[in-house]
Order: structure tokens, then C-alpha cells, then sequence
């Protein structure tokens, strides 16, 4: 009889860990946006949205800047996961100013 965690074990070994990282906080986002669309918590989801679309765009741009200037390689996973984790941690902007 074959050990029942050997599926499991051979679905996390062809995961790599920002990949799951990044899997698990956009599950969070979308949980988050859900919960705003049914009025669970306070924020609207056009400033969840619009905040996201600022912080992704935000780490895209400076990462892209920085890795030119250190002349180091880009890792876009770890980007998002950084725009990703400032969402969740941060308070949505409520205006243009504060995008």
C-alpha cells in the first residue's frame, strides 16, 4: 500500500514557493474584494481594485528601474508577491490623491 501523502508530495515538489506564495495572497485579494462587494467590510472594491492596480504597477515600475541600475535579473513573482503583501497590509486610497 502506497503512502497517502505521496500525491501530496508530488504536487509540492513541481510548486515552488513564491508560486504558492503568490497563489495564496491572491486568494486573499479576491477574498477581500468579495467581502467589500457584499458590504462585509468597509472599504468599496473600486478603491480595493484601484489600490491593487497602484501597488502592482508601482512595484512593476521601481523593480524594472532598480534591477537596471544594480544590473541584477528581474523576478516578477516576487514583485507581485510584494504588491500583493502592501495591499493587504496597507488601507485602500479613498480618493486620487491618495493613490
Amino acid at each position: 500500500m502506497k503512502n497517502p501523502l505521496t500525491l501530496i508530495d508530488n504536487i509540492l515538489n513541481g510548486t515552488t514557493m513564491y508560486l504558492l506564495t503568490l497563489l495564496s495572497l491572491t486568494g486573499l485579494a479576491v477574498l477581500a474584494i468579495g467581502l467589500s462587494l457584499v458590504d462585509v467590510l468597509f472599504f468599496s472594491p473600486t478603491s480595493l481594485i484601484a489600490s491593487l492596480a497602484t501597488l502592482w504597477l508601482s512595484c512593476r515600475i521601481s523593480n524594472a528601474v532598480f534591477s537596471r541600475l544594480v544590473k541584477a535579473p528581474v523576478n516578477s513573482e516576487s514583485t507581485s508577491i510584494t504588491s500583493f503583501i502592501l495591499f493587504l497590509m496597507l488601507p485602500p486610497a479613498t480618493s486620487l490623491m491618495g493613490l
